[in-house]
């Protein structure tokens, strides 16, 4: 149902198309990460985001080490973004949907790093957006 691509030159997604629809909507994700705030007042933390700056840094600039896996029920694109950094996006047969899962750590210094997955698309949502509630239910914010 759905087709993933990625730039040969970046490794990086860059579009999503519905098979269904046959609708391509042109959408970018990468990696990025606040540096988070060591000491007091108040920390980052598990529950509290405290970044040292209001703008985030990619985690890969510029390329991502990429591999294929191509099986009958499923499809993965594994992607390494930095020696602390990875993540497999799959493609299940028969879905509807696409599944990115990553991992960071360990870190490679000292420092605190929040990390957030971020996407950009053209698409009007009339700055909304939904996020599933530890499993519970979708939540408007």
């Amino acid at each position: 149902h759905l087709s993933l691509t990625f730039s040969a030159k970046t490794g990086k997604l860059v579009s999503i198309y519905n098979k269904d629809s046959q609708v391509k909507e042109n959408v970018s994700q990468e990696l990025v990460y606040y540096m988070g705030q060591p000491s007091s007042p108040r920390a980052s933390g598990a529950y509290v985001f405290v970044p040292v700056d209001a703008v985030p840094k990619s985690v890969a600039p510029d390329k991502v080490e990429i591999k294929v896996i191509k099986g009958k029920l499923v499809q993965e694109v594994h992607q390494k973004f930095a020696s602390w950094a990875y993540q497999i996006v799959r493609l299940y047969e028969g879905a509807k949907y696409a599944e990115f899962q990553w991992v960071v750590g360990p870190l490679d210094d000292s420092m605190g790093k929040e990390v957030v997955s971020k996407f950009t698309t053209s698409l009007n949502s009339d700055d909304k957006f939904y996020t599933d509630s530890n499993g519970r239910e979708m939540m408007e914010r």
